[in-house]
């Protein structure tokens, strides 16, 4: 099913881990969990909104679990960071598809 999709919008959960394992352009929405500890190993990093820092803050990878902050995310970060992914991993027909190198 992931492997049929441009991208995929999730919550860093574990359809979001798979995806980018399968090298599928995934945007993760953080705001519970800490993406400098448990963010995309690899790629996909730049495609991360992070509600779970404040503005600015340089917070420790080993910071824990911020309760309340996914309300955070609005449309518009998640609609730029999909629109990025578009761009940068653009799809291809189906007889030509390529995915993000690894």
């Amino acid at each position: 099913l992931f492997d049929a999709c441009d991208v995929v919008v999730s919550p860093d959960t574990g359809p979001f881990h798979i995806c980018v394992a399968m090298n599928v352009p995934a945007v993760g929405l953080y705001g519970y969990t800490n993406p400098r500890r448990v963010g995309p190993y690899g790629r996909f990093g730049e495609l991360v909104v992070d509600g779970y820092g404040d503005p600015g803050e340089d917070y420790a990878p080993a910071a824990g679990y911020r309760p309340g902050r996914m309300e955070r995310i609005t449309t518009a970060q998640v609609l730029e960071r999909v629109g990025a992914a578009l761009a940068r991993y653009a799809p291809s027909p189906p007889w030509r598809r390529v995915r993000a190198p690894a």
